[in-house]
């Protein structure tokens, strides 16, 4: 069965998918492979299928399948570990994979290791796994899966082929944050509007404050929704520790998605109006700032209201001298 029939249509036609399905067939797919994009659904669907074509199996089970070895972030810190805590080669640790990989195959074919969100890899397993992804035990293929390739080192990702999904994340249809995001468009054209009336500006912190406020309530039901629909695809044989670290996981990168969302608003509405180059140097500014408060949220776990807090009057004090 080809590659691309067992894909929904958008990853269908992309040339990542096209490149791999015709490797697959000339029984030419490298031994370690980096997928990597910025949509993670995306990405996990793309690693299911080709493992599963590689196995022989349907990618629904592949990671089921015997010679099938799969390490996620595992516990708060969210991280891939070289051993356990009481230093043994436990299941989802780098050595019990690197172990597993190493015996001969269960089925008498190929073996498959996956690496989920590989940029969670501490150093340890990472330098652990490059003799590995060096020269890796006959018939074995590595999957290394990532929307942050340029977090995992140098070395590392100059022994994997690369394959780039050219997919964004769809923007949310949730009710509650598309109108988050309208009312946040109309704040930002306020915020443009009011450099030197005192009046106005008091008016647009207050508006400020009401963004922040419902920030934080519906990320949390967004996330909660988003957990609901992923819980019912878990296997029964994560451990719960696995299970706490997959839904850390899904709120961190949702967060990640709303300050990108919130990005975007902000390019797209800055660019449709009138332009200059007092507004090109406003924008970068603020995108910036955007980008400074998604890796101090995501990196350094600041609270989500202080960050929307210090992005919103950056954003006042950027604007008000655009405006001079």
């Amino acid at each position: 069965m080809a590659l691309s029939s067992i894909l929904p249509p958008a990853l269908q036609q992309t040339r990542p998918v096209q490149v791999l399905e015709r490797l697959h067939a000339r029984n030419r797919l490298p031994h370690a492979m980096l997928l990597h994009g910025e949509s993670m659904p995306s990405l996990v669907e793309l690693a299911q299928a080709l493992a599963g074509e590689i196995l022989g199996t349907k990618a629904a089970r592949a990671e089921a399948h015997p010679d099938c070895f799969v390490l996620r972030p595992a516990r708060r810190g969210r991280q891939i570990r070289i051993v356990d805590d009481k230093g043994k080669a436990s299941p989802n640790t780098m050595r019990w994979m690197l172990q597993q990989l190493m015996q001969s195959s269960s089925a008498g074919g190929c073996k498959v290791g996956i690496i989920y969100e590989a940029d969670r890899l501490n150093r340890s397993a990472e330098n652990a796994f490059l003799k590995t992804l060096e020269e890796p035990p006959r018939e074995t293929h590595l999957l290394l899966v990532t929307t942050r390739p340029y977090e995992l080192l140098p070395t590392t990702r100059s022994r994997c082929f690369h394959f780039r999904l050219p997919l964004a994340e769809r923007p949310l249809q949730h009710e509650g944050w598309r109108q988050w995001i309208a009312d946040y468009q109309r704040w930002l054209e306020k915020a443009r509007e009011v450099a030197g009336d005192a009046g106005a500006r008091a008016d647009v912190i207050m508006l400020t404050y009401g963004l922040i406020s419902r920030f934080s309530g519906l990320l949390d039901e967004i996330v909660g929704e988003a957990w609901k629909e992923e819980k019912e695809g878990i296997s029964e044989e994560w451990s719960d520790e696995e299970i706490e670290a997959q839904e850390v996981g899904l709120k961190r990168g949702m967060r990640v998605r709303l300050w990108q969302e919130i990005e975007l608003a902000t390019r797209d509405r800055v660019l449709t109006s009138t332009f200059s180059r007092a507004t090109a140097q406003g924008l970068a500014q603020a995108v910036e700032t955007l980008e400074e408060m998604d890796f101090l949220t995501s990196v350094f776990n600041l609270n989500d209201e202080v960050a929307l807090e210090q992005y919103f009057l950056r954003s006042l004090r950027i604007w008000a001298m655009a405006q001079h």
